[in-house]
């Protein structure tokens, strides 16, 4: 299964309570890729293209000029694919779940046998919620969502359940929709 989504609505979480109650084996987009900093390969890209192949140097860097962005996005895309399919069919788990707001961008719908997107009403909230989360200003969270926005990470064809949060509906109703849905 894929769950993807919007900056601050809750995928981690919902991806949690799988593990967590079903023991899935949840496969996190944002996890191996910080993991792929390590790779000898990948820091030497990312030297070559940023002068440097720490994470913080290169947030700064693409803060000051996110045309930067499709540099990065080039480097880590193949790499990123390649360790999450490696993962996905080393996994001895019967529910393995891709997790992450890349997941249609990178194509890996097609290995997964449904695709749930997870919005929040109103956005403004996920993005709060995300701001706090990571320590950053609204400011850096809102500038996440304008990039996901614009490079079209979102494809409602690709899409089998729509989840939609609020205040009143929590990521554990979330996850218990999607449980429902799936018969689980």
């Amino acid at each position: 299964m894929g769950i993807g989504g919007w900056i601050g609505v809750g995928k981690s979480t919902i991806c949690s309570f799988f593990k967590e109650e079903l023991c899935a084996d949840v496969l996190s987009l944002d996890s191996i890729s910080h993991e792929l900093y390590e790779v000898p390969e990948v820091s030497s890209a990312l030297r070559n293209a940023f002068g440097t192949s720490v994470r913080s140097e290169i947030a700064m860097k693409l803060t000051e000029d996110p045309s930067l962005w499709e540099d990065l996005d080039n480097i880590f895309k193949p790499y990123l694919i390649k360790e999450t399919l490696r993962r996905h069919q080393t996994s001895a788990s019967s529910l393995r779940i891709i997790e992450g707001s890349l997941v249609l961008k990178l194509g890996l719908q097609e290995i997964c046998n449904l695709v749930a997107w997870v919005t929040f009403h109103p956005l403004e909230e996920a993005i709060k919620r995300s701001s706090i989360r990571m320590g950053k200003p609204f400011s850096y969270s809102l500038s996440i969502l304008q990039r996901q926005i614009e490079t079209n990470i979102f494809d409602p064809s690709k899409v089998d359940v729509l989840l939609v949060g609020s205040s009143e509906k929590n990521s554990r109703k979330l996850y218990e929709e999607l449980r429902t849905h799936l018969h689980l």
